[in-house]
């Protein structure tokens, strides 16, 4: 799985941290009950940002 990420401190109390991850899947496989076969082909990108302030 890759990601990347970083994070930024904004000043001694506030840090901004953001992250991305990106996954490419695919699978093959056949469905027990119908015996159908499929190919399964799917991306996910999923991107965060965290914000953090210390009192």
């Amino acid at each position: 799985m890759p990601s990347v990420g970083l994070s930024y401190r904004a000043s001694d109390r506030l840090t901004i941290d953001a992250a991305f991850l990106y996954e490419h899947i695919k699978r093959s496989g056949e469905n027990r009950l119908s015996h159908i076969n499929g190919d399964y082909k799917f991306n996910l990108f999923i991107p965060s940002v965290g914000i953090n302030y210390q009192f």
